[in-house]
């Protein structure tokens, strides 16, 4: 689907609770600056769903689940293993108080950055 697409660096959300079949297969490969994913799926049916869908995308990013799937592939027929892995993050990230999300211009994706890197901290005091 975004198959080489260089210019994408954050996926679109990925609402679907039932994976079948080669659904998501090849769909991010090739996305060199693609580094964050939110994929909710709670049930996987094949072991093919995630066929290269992350090969060759950026070395670290955050990758956001559902709280309720318990095990994901990992590499690059899963979840890239430079990347953090969250479950809902995003939710969490929007109930924080507002003065606090604003120490990160109210971005979820500059949050989890700061995570990785350790920044969180300066930016919180």
């Amino acid at each position: 689907m975004f198959e080489g697409c260089i210019n994408i660096e954050k996926a679109p959300d990925l609402p679907a609770s039932i994976l079948i079949g080669n659904c998501y297969a090849g769909m991010f490969y090739g996305c060199k600056n693609l580094s964050n994913v939110t994929m909710l799926a709670t049930t996987i049916g094949s072991n093919t769903s995630f066929s290269e869908w992350l090969k060759d995308v950026s070395p670290t990013g955050v990758f956001t689940k559902s709280k309720e799937m318990k095990s994901l592939p990992a590499g690059e027929n899963g979840i890239p293993s430079g990347w953090i892995i969250v479950n809902d993050g995003e939710n969490f990230f929007n109930s924080l108080p507002v003065e606090i999300r604003s120490q990160f211009g109210h971005n979820f994706g500059e949050f989890m950055v700061s995570l990785n890197d350790g920044s969180i901290f300066d930016r919180l005091g």
